[in-house]
């Protein structure tokens, strides 16, 4: 069902701009900066975490990147936290398209 929804996601959502759309979450790089640079807890699935976790298996459901079998999601989410830190230009995208990015030039699918 998650796969599904990642799926029909990833197929609605425009590949020529990045900001055309209509999404189900307002989440963009602004809020999830926030939500990523203040959430302190010990719980392993703080709503930083499980957030870019379900981006990146819509990604992955719609081979919009390839992950491989090394692949974590510490890693994934210090590859989003690193993006936004270093590219605040960004922060007006969705998260969707920063996670995307931040990505995409390890994971990218091999032709």
């Amino acid at each position: 069902m998650v796969r599904t929804a990642a799926l029909m996601l990833a197929l609605a959502t425009p590949s020529s701009g990045q900001s055309e759309g209509i999404w189900l979450s307002g989440v963009g790089g602004n809020k999830l900066n926030d939500i990523c640079t203040t959430w302190t807890s010990a719980n392993q699935y703080d709503p930083c975490t499980a957030y870019i976790e379900g981006l990146v298996d819509g990604l992955a459901g719609a081979g919009r990147i390839c992950l491989t079998e090394a692949a974590s999601t510490k890693q994934a989410v210090y590859m989003v936290v690193k993006r936004l830190r270093d590219h605040p230009e960004d922060w007006a995208l969705h998260a969707f398209w920063i996670t995307e990015k931040a990505l995409k030039p390890t994971f990218a699918c091999r032709k």
